[in-house]
């Protein structure tokens, strides 16, 4: 959508971002009780922030959707598994 754009993360901001979500989320997240579904890429802020950063340090497990696009692959693997967080 235009030239590239990009923005100086320091590692104080991702944390700071991290824990400001999990403490917007902590009363509806269970500390090592969650299981999350990840089909957005990691290198996107908000998967990165949120799927990963968030929930390993709420002690949650994730489940990494590399192809969402594969529908058919990816309601096959949401079946294996009771998972109790999509985000998207």
């Amino acid at each position: 959508t235009g030239v590239s754009k990009g923005a100086m993360l320091s590692h104080k901001n991702v944390v700071s971002n991290v824990l400001q979500a999990s403490g917007a989320y902590s009363p509806t997240l269970d500390d090592g009780a969650e299981f999350v579904v990840t089909a957005l890429p990691l290198y996107h802020i908000f998967a990165l922030t949120v799927n990963c950063l968030l929930f390993l340090h709420k002690g949650s497990k994730n489940l990494l959707i590399t192809n969402p696009r594969d529908i058919p692959a990816f309601v096959g693997e949401l079946r294996k598994y009771p998972f109790t967080v999509l985000t998207g």
